[in-house]
Order: C-alpha cells, then sequence, then structure tokens
C-alpha cells in the first residue's frame, strides 16, 4: 500500500499516542502496566506502544504512521493492563 506505484486514493496518517489519566488497575495488587494498540480495521494496520510499568497516569508520546487507501476505514484505540 501507498509505494511510489500506487499513490492514487493513498496516504500516510500520523498518529500520536501522548498519555493516559487516572487509570484504575485490574491487577488485584494494584498495579497496572498500560500499554495502547492502535488498529485500523481494513487494513488490518496495527501498532502498538510501549508498556509503561506501575503507572495509573502514563506518558507514551509515541507517533505512528499508517498507509491510509481506504475513506470508510475505522481506527481504534485500545488500552490493555
Amino acid at each position: 500500500c501507498c509505494t511510489d506505484n500506487q499513490t492514487v486514493n493513498c496516504c500516510k496518517l500520523k498518529v500520536k499516542v501522548v498519555e493516559g489519566r487516572h487509570f484504575t488497575s485490574e491487577d488485584p495488587i494494584g498495579k497496572s502496566d498500560l500499554f495502547v494498540k492502535v488498529f485500523l480495521s481494513k487494513s488490518n494496520q496495527v501498532q502498538k506502544t510501549q508498556t509503561i510499568q506501575d503507572n495509573h497516569n502514563p506518558v507514551w508520546n509515541t507517533q505512528f504512521l499508517f498507509n491510509v487507501q481506504l475513506e470508510d476505514d475505522t481506527m481504534y484505540f485500545d488500552v490493555f493492563d
């Protein structure tokens, strides 16, 4: 997708995951090891932040670049502990 030969209806989308605030822990001992998965559904592209250990207010400050061809594609952001 989005190679030099296939530039019609294709673009790059830059996404930045900055931070999360006030997460509650799913861990029985109260620790949160949080990361974010960013998923573009129809083109099936997935990116993942680093895991921030033992923090309820993580700062990722991470950028991702996605190749986008479909106007009706959907992007999801899921936070995991």
